[in-house]
């Protein structure tokens, strides 16, 4: 007898009716015909060249309406369904066959992986199923099931009375507790996977975090003089955005992109960065580089919020005097006029290496004269309200 195997591609998917080693028989001729029925492509090839290997005529629907039209149309010798299918399930199919009675004595055999308990037999049997399998199953062994389906039919008297006699109001609670019992499974796994999922999450962002902090610490070991500049910047960023009542996700990236808003520095020599003089002109087109340095570093990293883009606009001026590239107003995003308000206010309150510290009450002098013009209004306004309940660089440590 030849025999040959299935492409590996069919082979070893994790909704499979039959196992890997399946190889089918060719050559036998019977004069049966098999409706199948699956929504799976992969199930319904499996099927056909399982059942025609061994002589058998194969249909194939991929619901319960698609089965009942060919039904309709066509005679079978046996139905072999799966359960959970679109528009009509295999309980359903199995239901309106048993009540037909040109069909009802046609054998019907459901398989399926997803409804295992014993209810699920029970309640299938009680439909007028011959028998119920659970998936994957020895080929040998499925063709053997179906060979006794129809044997028995075919040496039992017919029986007339074989359509399935309770209420419909009876099948209706029996066919919604299947249905709803697996819901609620489908929901705990849901939630256990749900669980994975945040638990994989916040690791990540444990990670990231860990990663933002230590650039943003390499950033500042060269820059001695603005040490922990960015993570004032950054504290002070997301008190302004959460007075703004900006969501979760902005005031998140506000903090990410506050931590790393300098990271274009790491190209600015450290005599120009640490330089107690006044830069001169071509020092100063240097350091003015470094929005764009950050924007070319962080481009490609796939942070859930535009923090690249809010980097590197952090320099930019409603006005259109700021840089690189000159925006103004509406073209600037708001994270960006927060984290640039937060730059100028932190700089000026500490110590540079051009000159000492100014103070807050200089620095909210700057950002109020110059709202309007250079800074965004409502995040002046928001900035002043925060200082003013009492922010304190310090204890946002």
């Amino acid at each position: 007898m030849k025999k040959r195997r299935l492409p590996s591609a069919v082979l070893g998917t994790s909704r499979n009716l039959f196992p890997e080693n399946f190889i089918p028989e060719i050559g036998k001729v019977i004069n049966m015909k098999i409706l199948a029925v699956d929504d799976n492509k992969e199930n319904i090839y499996m099927l056909e060249t399982l059942f025609k290997s061994y002589g058998y005529e194969v249909e194939s629907s991929q619901n319960g309406v698609e089965a009942l039209e060919k039904l309709a149309e066509q005679d079978f010798d046996v139905v072999i369904s799966d359960i959970l299918m679109p528009e009509m399930d295999g309980f359903q199919l199995c239901r309106r066959v048993k009540m037909d009675d040109r069909l009802k004595e046609i054998p019907f055999i459901l398989y399926t992986a997803a409804y295992t308990d014993p209810e699920d037999r029970k309640f299938a049997l009680s439909l007028g199923v011959d028998r119920f399998i659970i998936k994957p199953l020895e080929p040998d062994a499925f063709v053997k099931i179906v060979r006794e389906v129809i044997q028995n039919h075919k040496v039992k008297p017919l029986n007339n009375n074989k359509v399935v006699n309770k209420e419909e109001i009876v099948y209706l609670k029996n066919y919604n507790e299947r249905l709803i019992k697996k819901l609620e499974d489908g929901m705990l796994q849901l939630e256990e996977k749900n669980k994975e999922l945040e638990q994989s999450y916040k690791k990540v962002q444990r990670t990231l975090d860990s990663v933002v902090e230590t650039i943003g610490l390499v950033i500042e070991m060269r820059d001695a003089y603005t040490s922990g500049h960015q993570r004032r910047v950054s504290q002070l960023a997301c008190a302004i955005a959460r007075e703004m009542n900006l969501s979760e996700e902005q005031i998140e990236a506000v903090r990410i992109a506050g931590l790393l808003h300098d990271i274009g520095k790491i190209s600015i020599p450290t005599d120009i960065l640490n330089k107690p003089d006044k830069l001169n002109k071509f020092e100063l087109g240097i350091v003015r580089n470094h929005p764009q340095t950050a924007f070319e570093i962080l481009k490609d990293v796939e942070f859930s919020q535009p923090i690249a883009e809010i980097v590197l606009q952090h320099h930019e001026r409603i006005d259109g005097s700021g840089y690189p590239n000159g925006l103004k107003g509406n073209q600037i995003l708001t994270e960006a006029k927060i984290l640039a308000v937060s730059d100028v206010v932190e700089a000026m309150a500490f110590h540079r290496p051009y000159r000492p510290a100014l103070g807050i009450a200089k620095a909210l002098e700057e950002i109020t004269t110059n709202s309007g013009n250079l800074y965004d209004p409502e995040t002046v306004k928001a900035c002043i309200a925060v200082f003013s309940r009492g922010f304190d660089f310090e204890k946002e440590r």
